[in-house]
């Protein structure tokens, strides 16, 4: 369990959340400027020199040349290749540099004091500890990353970016490419008491995978016999147990969750200690920052404060 985030502040709402992310954007901005201006320079430099090992290329050897000059000369293709590589790596360095200086800077500093909450690019939630919930096949294949994970009032939170991929059937003679079964948000929360039993929350006339609907086959239908949530089906074996998670302000946090995620069909699945959520959502908001774009026209990470606080704010709701 990591140390409880301290609560975010009132900017992070959406009618202040640009002045909060000033001070980042700030500094993403001025790393954007400095490294746009070393890719101008270096690119024009190396235009140039590009030129020049071209037309080295192309001279014909002298037949008094030296052994060294012979020996390139007999590898020309090889020098050249190499030559042009470098001068690409060069060029291409201060836009490494400016989306490295996002994700492993500025994003994690910003969710940090933010949210709380700790990010690694290249980690996620292992399917294995997703699989009991019910919410993935493992006939799929599961790609993820982009991971954030922290504490929030005893309960730890994780949330990853996740595709899921049907290659199944694939016509090798097509060579169609395989298709998203799903790409969106997958996020746990970890009770500190444990719950036990099953649990599926979807939204009404939503879609199920296979696994989903023979789970669902155990369980019993819960009937809450309220008009503001009847757009929810509710699926558990032991509906006392499931009731220390679900109460109308959890139920409405999943609502809100959907309207931000376009009204996705959002997926809960409450298994032993556990909360799963998935969150469908098909704009890509963790892209590489573009360095000829200024950081204060990004929509992406206004969106992303807002899907963070949504996520947390589910927590306020659950057993601590």
């Amino acid at each position: 369990m990591q140390g409880n985030p301290a609560t975010p502040t009132n900017d992070f709402g959406n009618r202040n959340r640009h002045k909060a992310l000033t001070p980042f954007l700030d500094r993403l901005e001025e790393s954007r400027r400095k490294n746009l201006a070393q890719y101008e320079h270096r690119m024009r430099a190396c235009m140039v020199l590009g030129i020049g090992l071209v037309w080295l290329y192309l001279q014909p050897l002298p037949a008094t040349a030296e052994p060294l000059l012979v020996f390139i000369a007999e590898n020309r293709k090889f020098f050249l290749l190499a030559g042009l590589l470098l001068l690409g790596d060069m060029v291409y360095s201060p836009l490494r540099n400016y989306q490295k200086a996002y994700k492993k800077v500025i994003l994690p500093e910003m969710m940090q004091t933010f949210a709380g909450l700790n990010y690694r690019p290249d980690k996620t939630i292992l399917p294995k500890r997703i699989l009991p919930s019910g919410l993935i096949d493992k006939k799929l294949t599961y790609v993820s990353d982009e991971y954030f994970w922290g504490g929030r009032h005893n309960i730890l939170v994780e949330f990853a970016a996740v595709k899921m991929v049907d290659r199944i059937g694939r016509d090798p003679l097509t060579k169609k490419r395989p298709h998203n079964v799903f790409k969106g948000f997958y996020v746990t929360y970890q009770l500190p008491k444990g719950v036990v039993g099953h649990t599926f929350i979807t939204m009404k006339n939503g879609t199920m995978n296979q696994k989903m609907h023979r789970i669902r086959n155990e369980l019993h239908n819960v009937n809450l016999n309220d008009a503001t949530l009847e757009h929810f089906n509710i699926y558990t074996s032991d509906f006392k147990q499931a009731q220390q998670v679900i109460s109308k302000p959890f139920l409405a946090k999943l609502t809100a969750l959907s309207k931000l995620f376009g009204n996705s069909e959002i997926e809960c699945s409450i298994y032993n200690n556990f909360v799963f959520i998935t969150a469908p959502f098909v704009k890509e908001i963790f892209k590489d920052p573009d360095i000829h774009h200024p950081a204060f026209s990004s929509e992406d990470i206004p969106f992303l404060q807002d899907a963070t606080q949504q996520i947390l704010e589910v927590v306020d709701t659950l057993p601590a």
